[in-house]
């Protein structure tokens, strides 16, 4: 009898300490930056250039290809944005035409997995609206940087626009 009473209270404050932390931001949620990756080390996941003639909002500076490097993934994620919103008003607004003018090579392969990811048709007319851009990026980030944005990383980027 007194071992079920042990056992009934070990459970019962297992169950007590993970619900506790069940509502708490767990900071390996984010994904760590793996300095061998371009688009990571540059906290640009979708590795965007210089935009026009001014610099990107949160821009440190260029690398030697004239990729972007951030001060966060947040601001690397809101050019990205930024980017794709101009793309889709001025008409490149598939994931099949964004991929061919975003991507230097394999723009079959490339625009096949964020459709085939995303569950959008790559020759879908897009909108530009929260969700379907998270989609979107998202495939995109892993494409290009194998970097996986959290939830939280996106809202503040999109919240930033």
């Amino acid at each position: 009898m007194n071992q079920k009473i042990i056992v009934i209270v070990i459970v019962v404050l297992i169950l007590y300490y993970s619900l506790s932390k069940a509502n708490t931001i767990n900071p390996t949620t984010m994904q760590p930056l793996d300095n061998n990756v371009r688009g990571q080390r540059n906290k640009n996941p979708l590795n965007i250039k210089k935009g026009g003639s001014s610099d990107w909002l949160g821009t440190e500076g260029y690398d030697e290809q004239g990729h972007a490097i951030f001060k966060s993934v947040e601001y690397g994620t809101r050019a990205s944005l930024k980017d794709l919103q101009t793309k889709i008003s001025r008409g490149v607004n598939t994931i099949s035409k964004i991929v061919n003018v975003w991507a230097e090579a394999n723009t079959g392969n490339y625009a096949n997995y964020v459709s085939s990811q995303s569950g959008i048709d790559k020759n879908k007319v897009l909108t530009f609206d929260k969700e379907t851009m998270r989609k979107i990026v998202y495939y995109m980030a892993i494409w290009e940087s194998k970097y996986k944005l959290s939830k939280e990383q996106y809202d503040t980027a999109w919240s930033m626009l």
